[in-house]
């Protein structure tokens, strides 16, 4: 078998999971499939922390992006924008950044359209591996636990995985 890795820059350092980033990601395969050969049946998405979040929510809604992930994998990956904007989010320090990457103060339906848990039942089929160090202070090991257990209610358990003291 073959492989090719890809990575791409997903509008800055405050991308935040915006609409542009999602766009890039389907953009970044798109290529890929195009010029690359890649399989279109066998791409997986993987981030971390942000790219984590995009990663997420890129396969939720990959029915609009024109690809469908085989699976999707976040590591220490966000999953509520909201949550991101509070002092428990890395000591309050990314609320400036959200706000700034959706041009003023984050409003409830943009950051629930722009959260993965509450978009969890698009990843209905999609294998989800979710990995988080439990000491995280700049995303909290519960955006992780709450997606593993949304999705779990939705009958869709992923792969969680903890680390203790990391």
């Amino acid at each position: 078998d073959q492989y090719l890795a890809a990575a791409g820059a997903f509008g800055g350092r405050a991308a935040w999971a915006k609409d542009s980033a999602q766009k890039s990601v389907a953009k970044l395969v798109g290529e890929l499939v195009a010029h690359h050969q890649a399989d279109p049946k066998r791409i997986y998405l993987v981030g971390f922390s942000m790219g984590g979040g995009t990663a997420l929510l890129a396969a939720e809604n990959s029915t609009t992006l024109a690809f469908r992930p085989a699976a999707v994998v976040s590591t220490q990956g966000f999953t509520d924008l909201k949550a991101m904007t509070t002092p428990e989010a890395g000591g309050g320090t990314y609320a400036l950044s959200i706000n700034q990457a959706y041009g003023g103060l984050l409003d409830d339906t943009t950051a629930q359209t722009h959260s993965p848990v509450d978009e969890a039942e698009r990843l209905a089929g999609i294998p989800v591996y979710l990995e988080h160090g439990e000491a995280d202070t700049s995303v909290p090991v519960t955006h992780s636990t709450h997606m593993a257990a949304r999705l779990t209610e939705l009958g869709a358990p992923p792969e969680l995985h903890t680390y203790p003291g990391l």
